[in-house]
């Protein structure tokens, strides 16, 4: 009370005040008709919650005050404010506005105050608020400017300067912004966040040493791969929020992976790339940002000129341009393009803006199984080329990329030969020593059967049982990993005999082909509610098995058991722990309590198992 600066019995005439008006009294010039001394604020009331609003005002009893009140007393002043919220009179006082938490009204009603008087005083608004938001401002429209150099150079954070560069975000804030947010500033920290077009602060001594200048690279390399990962987030952020000028080149903000030092006048540290290779490091960061820039175009404005798309190439192929292409395919801009402009991208010979515009045609013309683009896809699929075509050297990437392609083009058909085909090629090595890709081929032509046979469960197909052994054989379930060898291929690839099954020894190689085969069957079966499907994808129970099963292999079969049973997924702790085998609960539980020995089982692959089907239940529940 003595920090407010007012005494108990003054409070406690504001509070009588206050519910003597909601409770009806009456204005008898400065007196309630309670008895009670009151003033009232300037401005119309239409009930006595908007009337015990303007006296809050006029005594200045805020925010502030009334967290300082039992919450017994306070509650009902509160409801007061709420139901003053949604539609206020138009002629109330800034202050009045800030109390029932419209602050937008507040700004627009002290925007007219300074037009008419030329100043704005804040005081008011000051009182009538709470600590923790006094330090917020409004959402502004950032421009260059709105700070002088001077004292941009001369403060700390020196964000100000760099505010005119374009970020891809520049378009969101407006003035119906400032309404909107008014004084909420997530809007602006998530701008902040996702800007790669400027340097990042590195906070280092005012005098560095040799060391110093080591410790700077490291922090740099560190942001980088940060400032690399963010055109991702700034393409869900700006989603379909600007329309494009056909008569304009599309711009696309730059990705500045150098550093700034504050404590050094803001001196520029480039980021050495003797030490590192950061080629394909930041040439795929390129390639996100241009499918950001391309997204956040509306996709359903006007048909897209061809002629736009075309002046939108580039004389050189870069990584941009082929992120840019795969971005309008997503939006179904790519329809306007002719086979003959196709052929163009193709003959360029660039392997990721070939990537961009097979992915981006697939996409366009989604679910349509087109002839035209289903040809050109599998001419990037060499193990479907005849045995008389002479080999093709095509990267991994494209493969997978094509094969991932007819899996979009053939969305929901269940077309019973690409079927057949894709899952031949879960299990065919595509060529190539390098695991990740091996397993990336996989992964892809996994998903592509589960697009072509999306949520279709066993209408999908009528060879049922042989499909289906064939996906449980390639994800490694107990029966097959232990006895069962692989005899022969599928029907599907006598059609070809360029390339193998994917085999270590005699059993097929698991720990590449568990992963597409694990999603296929998720989503053909998605929200089938199939038991039984549920059931073969079984979680380790014993710790014996756990010692056979990858833990993120553990993570994925609980994705896929809980996609399959939709209806039953339930946000909530007690959800989550059923997903937990009792001889999984039960170890973990124990071990942390030291009540056994460790050493009759593996407590690494326990944990693992724990964290793994843990996490996939929260993801399901995402």
């Amino acid at each position: 009370m003595c920090k407010q600066k007012g005494s108990a019995v003054s409070w406690g005439r504001k509070v009588v005040s206050f519910y003597s008006l909601l409770l009806g009294a009456e204005r008898q010039g400065s007196n309630l008709s309670s008895g009670v001394y009151c003033e009232v604020a300037n401005g119309s009331a239409r009930n006595t919650e908007e009337l015990a609003v303007l006296a809050m005002v006029a005594e200045k009893f805020g925010r502030q005050q009334l967290d300082l009140l039992p919450i017994g007393v306070s509650l009902v002043l509160r409801h007061a404010l709420d139901k003053c919220r949604e539609s206020p009179p138009d002629d109330w006082p800034a202050p009045a506005y800030v109390l029932v938490g419209r602050e937008d009204l507040a700004t627009a009603k002290m925007g007219s105050a300074r037009k008419e008087t030329g100043f704005g005083n804040n005081d008011n608004l000051t009182s009538i608020s709470v600590p923790y938001m006094l330090h917020l401002q409004p959402v502004t429209v950032p421009t260059a400017s709105d700070v002088p150099t001077s004292e941009v150079l001369n403060s700390e954070d020196t964000d100000a300067v760099y505010r005119s560069v374009e970020d891809g975000m520049e378009h969101i804030f407006t003035s119906t912004t400032q309404l909107r947010y008014g004084r909420d500033l997530r809007l602006n920290e998530v701008r902040r966040l996702l800007c790669s077009a400027r340097p990042v602060a590195i906070q280092t001594s005012t005098n560095p040493t040799a060391s110093d200048q080591d410790l700077q690279q490291q922090q740099l390399w560190n942001f980088a791969q940060r400032t690399t990962a963010l055109p991702f987030g700034r393409g869900a952020f700006t989603l379909a929020t600007t329309y494009t000028l056909l008569t304009e080149a599309l711009v696309f903000p730059k990705i500045i992976l150098a550093g700034r030092l504050p404590a050094q006048q803001n001196a520029t540290v480039n980021l050495d790339l003797s030490t590192r290779s950061v080629s394909e490091f930041s040439s795929w960061a390129e390639f996100h940002n241009g499918v950001a820039a391309g997204l956040r175009l509306a996709p359903f404005q006007e048909k897209m000129l061809r002629t736009w798309i075309q002046y939108n190439r580039p004389s050189e192929p870069n990584f941009t341009h082929a992120g840019l292409l795969l971005a309008f395919g997503l939006h179904e801009h790519l329809r306007v393009l002719t086979m003959t402009d196709a052929y163009r991208y193709l003959s360029q010979e660039h392997d990721i803006t070939t990537l961009g515009l097979l992915l981006g045609l697939a996409t366009s013309h989604r679910g349509t199984m087109h002839p035209a683009i289903s040809k050109m896809l599998y001419f990037h699929v060499p193990s479907r080329h005849p045995s008389s075509t002479p080999e093709l050297e095509l990267p991994t990437l494209l493969q997978s990329a094509a094969v991932m392609g007819i899996g979009l083009l053939y969305e929901g058909s269940a077309h019973a030969l690409t079927m057949k085909i894709l899952l031949g090629e879960i299990g065919r090595r595509s060529g190539g020593d390098n695991v990740l890709e091996r397993e990336g081929y996989a992964v892809a032509a996994g998903s592509a059967l589960g697009f072509v046979a999306l949520g279709r469960g066993s209408d999908a197909f009528g060879f049922m049982d042989t499909f289906l052994d064939r996906l449980f054989e390639y994800i490694g379930s107990k029966e097959v990993y232990h006895e069962k060898f692989l005899n022969a291929t599928i029907a599907a690839d006598d059609q070809s005999g360029n390339t193998g099954q994917m085999m270590d020894g005699s059993q097929i190689n698991v720990d590449v082909t568990a992963p597409g085969a694990i999603i296929a069957l998720a989503l053909i079966f998605l929200k089938a509610e199939s038991e039984e499907i549920a059931a073969r994808l079984s979680i380790p129970d014993t710790h014996f098995d756990l010692q056979y099963v990858r833990p993120d292999f553990v993570m994925l079969r609980i994705i896929a058991r809980n996609l399959i049973l939709w209806s039953r997924i339930q946000p909530s702790i007690d959800w989550i722990g059923s997903q937990i085998p009792e001889t999984i609960k039960v170890g973990v539980f124990s071990m942390s309590e030291e009540a056994i020995d460790c050493d009759e089982f593996d407590a690494e692959a326990l944990f693992q198992a724990y964290i793994n089907i843990v996490t996939g239940a929260c993801i399901a529940i995402g």
